[in-house]
């Protein structure tokens, strides 16, 4: 259990890093105010009792974040139920397309 939950964190840090790499590029390209950064987790953490693919909150309260300066206002705070399958025709409003074919 501790070595999944150490694995697990380690795969946490490993994103931030990633992200932070993305968001430095961006801002040096004079973009990051312009760019609509989503980022969601995995349903909780494998090998974890009512976790990763179970209907418990534990499973199910994942964390989703957006940014998108110009569009949505920092610290804003929403605690719908909320499908990944959502994003899609956001994505495409967000850029202007049409998305009801």
């Amino acid at each position: 259990m501790r070595q999944d939950f150490s694995d697990y964190l380690g795969e946490v840090m490993a994103f931030d890093a990633g992200l932070g790499v993305i968001i430095e590029m961006l801002k040096d390209r004079g973009e990051l105010n312009n760019t609509l950064i989503v980022v969601s987790g995995d349903h909780g953490m494998p090998g974890f009792t009512h976790g990763k693919c179970n209907l418990y909150d534990f499973g199910t309260n994942v964390t989703l974040a957006a940014r998108w300066p110009s569009v949505i206002k920092p610290g804003r705070v929403v605690d719908d139920m909320v499908s990944l399958m959502d994003l899609a025709p956001t994505f495409l409003d967000g850029i202007g397309l049409r998305n009801d074919v």
